[in-house]
């Protein structure tokens, strides 16, 4: 009974209802479905303190973007885009462009390589970073057997060394031919929560970043907070950027 009686602080929201200190999440997409931009918007809410519909941003956090495989300049055309028109942030938002690194000679992220976790570690525990959002596991993880739990367990084991740190990570991932996050379903285990992004039935290809976020997997959120809604990327009143609607959707 002593564990029960400890007096173990409460933690507060990041961005309600999904993310706290120590939050491990995955949002994943087949390919082309805008899970760099949601991914993005998450950052974005995160560290200027903008909802997305009822996720609120109760608390901003020091925020590093990996991102693996997109250009540097469409990277930083996005960001722009979607921060057109927010003013200062409430807490920095960092990027870490792989296509960047590589042009400037730097070594390309790998969570594959113990000494790059290693590294990235030490970095945002000395920086003081409260979320880490890693786009994305096929590239950052390049060579593993994706069907293999093995393989994962040491790149999942750093992951958990993040929660243990009180920084929330989050794992941007590809959908499989079946619909499913693709690979061993030992991703799975650690995972707080899993959000699902589809596009509507009746998407049209002009429609650009129109999508169905749903959760696949949901610890300690329930009812209306997990309720499925439809997330739209909009072109801000003076067309020099893009902001976001979001619609709630009946659930299924």
């Amino acid at each position: 009974g002593r564990f029960t009686s400890l007096r173990i602080e409460k933690r507060p929201y990041i961005l309600k209802p999904i993310l706290r200190p120590g939050t491990l999440g995955m949002i994943f997409s087949p390919a082309g479905y805008g899970k760099t931009m949601f991914s993005l918007a998450l950052a974005i809410a995160v560290t200027y303190g903008v909802p997305v519909g009822e996720w609120e941003a109760e608390t901003p956090v020091k925020t590093l973007y990996v991102d693996a495989e997109m250009a540097g300049d469409d990277l930083q055309k996005r960001l722009k885009s979607l921060t057109a028109g927010l003013g200062d942030p409430l807490a920095p938002l960092h990027v870490w462009s792989s296509d960047y690194a590589e042009r400037e000679g730097w070594p390309r992220p790998v969570l594959t390589n113990k000494d790059y976790r290693q590294a990235i570690y030490d970095y945002v525990s000395a920086e003081k970073y409260g979320l880490v959002i890693l786009d994305n596991k096929a590239a950052l993880a390049p060579g593993i057997d994706e069907s293999s739990k093995k393989d994962w367990d040491e790149i999942n084991q750093w992951l958990l060394s993040l929660r243990f740190l009180g920084i929330s990570a989050m794992l941007v991932h590809h959908a499989g031919k079946s619909g499913q996050q693709r690979g061993t379903s030992g991703v799975e285990d650690s995972l707080d929560f899993i959000l699902r992004l589809e596009h509507p039935a009746d998407y049209e290809e002009e429609d650009g970043c129109d999508i169905d976020v749903s959760f696949q997997k949901a610890r300690s959120i329930f009812g209306p907070d997990a309720a499925p809604f439809n997330f739209k990327l909009v072109k801000t009143p003076d067309g020099d950027g893009l902001t976001w609607t979001v619609t709630p959707k009946e659930a299924s």
